[in-house]
């Protein structure tokens, strides 16, 4: 039968157009596979720089922060010494400048001894020990530990704690260690309010700490930023106190290896409210 010019089949192009488009195709299919091989091997080059570059960082913050431990506890050996023994003797004001100088060497032995934690968290040297722990007398020992500050700064704790509190999955040192961080933030930016509140009950199936203070606050463009590893809030207040800046770094990282959960709200003028989540055993 013959077809209409309409339904007739498709006149194939000519054998040297086909041969030049197939080799074309090639040519472009081994330029992008050229292309993809470079940018794996650039990708895997700038990943091995980075985790190059990272080992570098925590060797020297780490090899700097044992340099600095030797002569820093000298110096509080010393100074301390000199405290027990001189007290009452020197004139007040020298007696003064040495009680600045052990107490300036203890914050920056305290820092020192952070940044070594941090870079042992990141390297993953940090062993978290997860067990069934309690945690009513965790949060009695914080707070018996900060007592004294509780009483320099004139702050009354006020404690809640749920009756019959099942026990939680975490490490009973490393729980503790968050607590303290959290509570000595609360104690430093109360700004003068007289009380901080700190609570443990029950949340669905989990337990929940909680510590809140009615200080300075923190502004809310900061509050996803605050646990990050050296970051302090540019505020007023928080200019004239000191510390580096890896209290809630720490703390974040070292409840994430708890599988505990950290929350932050806070307003400014209003005071800040920490959450912790903790697993129940």
């Amino acid at each position: 039968m013959i077809q209409s010019a309409d339904t007739a089949a498709p006149i194939p192009p000519p054998l040297e157009e086909l041969r030049a488009a197939l080799a074309r195709e090639r040519e472009a299919r081994l330029e992008a596979e050229r292309l993809l091989a470079q940018s794996e091997e650039a990708f895997s080059l700038a990943r091995m720089e980075s985790e190059e570059l990272s080992r570098g960082k925590h060797d020297l913050l780490r090899n700097m922060s044992h340099e600095l431990r030797t002569p820093l506890n000298a110096i509080i050996g010393f100074s301390s010494l000199l405290l027990s023994r001189l007290n009452g003797r020197l004139a007040p004001e020298d007696f003064d400048y040495l009680q600045i100088a052990h107490a300036n060497a203890n914050d920056l032995l305290h820092i020192v001894n952070q940044a070594l934690e941090m870079t042992r968290l990141q390297s993953g040297a940090y062993v978290v020990e997860k067990d069934r722990v309690a945690v009513e007398p965790i949060l009695d020992s914080c707070l018996a530990m900060r007592q004294q500050q509780f009483a320099d700064a004139e702050i009354v704790p006020i404690v809640e704690v749920a009756a019959d509190l099942p026990d939680v999955v975490a490490d009973r040192a490393a729980l503790s260690k968050c607590l303290l961080a959290i509570i000595d933030n609360a104690i430093k930016f109360s700004d003068g309010a007289p009380q901080v509140l700190v609570s443990a009950d029950r949340v669905e199936d989990d337990v929940q700490i909680m510590i809140a203070d009615r200080g300075v606050g923190i502004p809310e463009e900061y509050l996803d930023r605050v646990t990050e590893p050296f970051f302090q809030v540019d505020n007023s207040l928080a200019k004239t106190k000191s510390g580096s800046g890896l209290g809630l770094a720490i703390t974040r990282s070292l409840l994430e290896r708890q599988d505990a959960r950290l929350r932050i709200m806070s307003h400014v003028g209003h005071g800040t409210t920490v959450h912790i989540r903790l697993r129940r055993a």
